[in-house]
């Protein structure tokens, strides 16, 4: 079965969409849409983490489906992870590079990285 444009197992799907949908709107309506990733507060970083969590709860959600469903629900604050990412951040399939990500750009260096492309 397919969600978001996704190949999805029929058993996960079925327990997002029908058996908990409630469950992934709460920590989804925790989760803003308007805030960029250089823009996020520790509470935000907290609600995504926890959805990641949610998600890769299912044995057949690997990090790159829950990565990719985040990003297309909130495109501005989940990086999209593909094979280019994943080499560029020599990150393992199992592995997150979401959070050192989230947390460099609430450094000072972050700050002036995204002040010098132009946010």
């Amino acid at each position: 079965m397919r969600y978001l444009g996704l190949a999805m197992p029929a058993n996960v799907l079925i327990d997002i969409l029908d058996r908990r949908p409630d469950d992934f709107n709460t920590l989804l309506a925790r989760i803003p849409r308007n805030v960029d990733v250089w823009n996020i507060t520790q509470e935000v970083v907290d609600s995504v983490r926890e959805l990641e969590y949610t998600l890769r709860w299912y044995s057949d959600v690997a990090f790159l489906t829950s990565a990719t469903i985040m990003a297309r629900k909130r495109p501005r604050l989940v990086p999209a992870f593909d094979k280019d990412v994943k080499r560029a951040f020599k990150a393992e399939e199992n592995k997150t590079f979401m959070w050192p990500l989230y947390y460099a750009f609430r450094t000072d260096y972050g700050q002036m990285v995204l002040d010098n492309i132009g946010r």
